[in-house]
């Protein structure tokens, strides 16, 4: 008995042993699952965010806003996640033709660059969505000296080619496209023999002709304005031969090809701004000195009924759809840059205060966009002599500013120009005699 009890005493303590083993070796195996488990989906995750990091294009809603912006250097991608602009070097600019540069949600793309650096310089546009571009201070060979250089750039492949270039160096110039869209007028060189000649490009013979009869004055830093019936109306500037600034003006008469002298503004200008006004014929002329503006009427000059809240030079301006005249920034009597705007209303001759733009700014361009909408873009602050890289944006319908986007290249003394639902930036200085040859893209 006892021999038979102690046997099935042994046999019972095998069997829960062997039980126990198996209870530990089933939840070895669930943990190793659950391990597996976890593991693979930390696989699946990890191989997720890193396809989702990957380079690939940038995709925009609606509202032009990117998703993820990248930065192209030699076929070599980086993605860019700084809240800050993207500078590109100009070694890569000169590499690509285009690169969206701007991280989050504001974009100033990357256009491609102009041929050469420059300042001073007009741009104009003229029939399927080309802008021409002339003369200027150039970087050549280590000097800047005046160019006959030309070149136009193509909205449709957004390049830059090869335009004839100018009989002579010109910069300070204007260029005027004629009203039978086929000429384009040039004036002015700081050359005192040059300044007082005058070319028209034809675009039959594809070649710039020198204007038999010279200007009665030679100029630079003038404007140029055509007028509704065809004529083009030459103010103010600065006589290169003695340097003294001019109150004189001239019309060029495409009809007979000569300038015929006018009546002299009430006080000497030069890098004024003139905005023709919705009659076709009336002129008001802004800046070039601290005076109060002027309005050509009927081939007279007589200053503003009204004058402005703030006298300033080196401002900008530009016409509303409404008629009216936004005119902002600038520098005043005491040389400080401005950042009050004020709306100048025609009818009435008066001068109403608008919002503030949050920088203060001098040469910076103001360029009204298809819904009415102004930008104002560039510029400097003479306090610091900083160039800005801020754009505000103007609603006339709110009389507000609000800030946008910003360059990637601050600058001043540059040019802006609206085309095919873009603005075009280009040239421009960055700091004294540094000229610039990058162009950057603000798509709407």
């Amino acid at each position: 008995m006892s021999g038979a009890t102690k046997s099935e005493g042994m046999v019972g303590e095998n069997g829960q042993g062997t039980q126990s083993n198996q209870f530990f070796c089933r939840r070895r195996y669930v943990r190793l699952g659950i391990l597996v488990t976890i593991v693979c989906l930390l696989v699946i995750l990890g191989l997720v965010i890193g396809f989702s990091i990957l380079p690939h294009n940038s995709i925009s809603d609606d509202n032009g806003i990117t998703d993820n912006q990248t930065t192209r250097d030699n076929n070599s991608y980086h993605s860019s996640t700084a809240i800050s602009t993207t500078v590109l070097s100009r070694k890569v600019i000169s590499n690509i033709k285009e690169t969206e540069t701007l991280p989050q949600n504001q974009s100033i793309l990357e256009s491609s660059c102009l041929n050469m650096h420059r300042d001073e310089f007009p741009v104009i546009t003229i029939e399927n969505g080309e802008l021409l571009v002339c003369g200027g201070r150039v970087l050549y060979g280590g000097r800047t000296p005046e160019g006959p250089f030309c070149e136009i750039y193509s909205s449709l492949n957004r390049e830059w080619r090869k335009f004839p270039d100018m009989n002579v160096g010109r910069s300070g110039l204007t260029l005027t496209l004629l009203s039978d869209n086929r000429s384009i007028l040039a004036i002015g060189s700081e050359n005192k023999y040059d300044a007082y000649t005058a070319e028209i490009y034809d675009r039959d013979m594809n070649k710039w002709f020198f204007v038999p009869n010279i200007m009665n004055k030679g100029r630079i830093e003038h404007t140029a304005t055509l007028l509704q019936n065809g004529q083009v109306l030459i103010v103010g500037g600065m006589a290169p031969d003695v340097y003294s600034f001019l109150s004189s003006t001239e019309l060029y008469i495409p009809s007979s090809n000569t300038f015929v002298m006018k009546g002299n503004l009430k006080a000497d200008r030069h890098r004024h701004t003139a905005i023709l006004l919705t009659n076709g014929l009336s002129i008001l002329v802004i800046g070039g000195s601290v005076l109060r503006p002027e309005i050509y009427k009927a081939g007279v000059w007589h200053y503003t009924l009204h004058d402005m809240i703030t006298r300033r030079r080196y401002c900008a301006a530009v016409l509303l759809f409404n008629g009216n005249i936004l005119i902002a920034g600038g520098i005043d009597s005491k040389s400080n840059t401005l950042s009050s705007v004020e709306i100048f209303q025609p009818d009435t001759e008066t001068f109403s205060p608008v919002q503030r733009m949050a920088c203060a700014r001098s040469d910076f361009t103001l360029t009204r966009l298809l819904t009415g909408q102004v930008l104002a873009i560039g510029g400097e602050n003479s306090l610091n002599d900083e160039c800005l890289r801020v754009i505000e944006l103007y609603d006339p319908i709110t009389n507000q500013w609000q800030s946008t986007r910003q360059l990637n290249t601050a600058r001043h003394n540059h040019k802006a120009v609206l085309i095919n639902n873009s603005v075009l930036i280009l040239g421009g200085e960055t700091t004294e005699n540094n000229y610039e040859f990058t162009c950057e893209r603000y798509d709407l």
